[in-house]
């Protein structure tokens, strides 16, 4: 747990230190099918459902760090849904912008600062966390990765209960 912790923390300096490398015209549905894949095995246990909706332009980023943030977005959503949950990825574009909006059906954030959530090492209320593994970071890595990307992400309680992450990124026009 130490090392994955040591692991997150270079992850994290290293995305806000240094300006994104590599970045190309990629495909958001295509990547957001790829990490559905990637996260089956795990999503199966608790027979979770994953749908991916709509269509988004290209966006300029380096394609394993939106990987990073829909994976972490994905795993955060796994661990606070009970059996057959379901997570949504919809996506969208309006002015010129692509827009992902992930939305799970489970408890939601509760009574929290959702302007906290995104700072290094918070965890929400005991009752929401409570026997949940991990090291603090996670939403602290996908923020950092969209920030550095031109994004915007924000976080609200769904209105019939559940977590949504809105992210937005500048859509390419390459």
């Amino acid at each position: 747990r130490l090392n994955g912790l040591v692991d997150d923390l270079i992850a994290l300096q290293s995305i806000q230190e240094c300006p994104p490398a590599a970045t190309k015209q990629v495909n958001i549905r295509a990547i957001a099918e790829e990490t559905r894949d990637i996260m089956e095995a795990t999503l199966q246990k608790k027979h979770i459902e994953l749908a991916i909706n709509g269509e988004a332009p290209d966006i300029l980023i380096e394609p394993n760090r939106l990987k990073q943030v829909l994976i972490n977005l994905i795993d955060n959503a796994y661990k606070h849904l009970s059996e057959g949950g379901k997570i949504e990825i919809s996506l969208s574009s309006a002015d010129g912008s692509s827009s992902i909006r992930i939305e799970d059906n489970g408890i939601g954030f509760g009574d929290v600062d959702l302007s906290q959530l995104f700072e290094r090492f918070y965890r929400t209320d005991s009752s929401r966390s409570h026997g949940i593994t991990g090291s603090g970071l996670g939403l602290s890595i996908v923020h950092a990765i969209v920030h550095t990307n031109g994004g915007t992400i924000t976080a609200f309680n769904a209105p019939k209960g559940g977590a949504v992450f809105l992210i937005t990124f500048p859509a390419s026009d390459q």
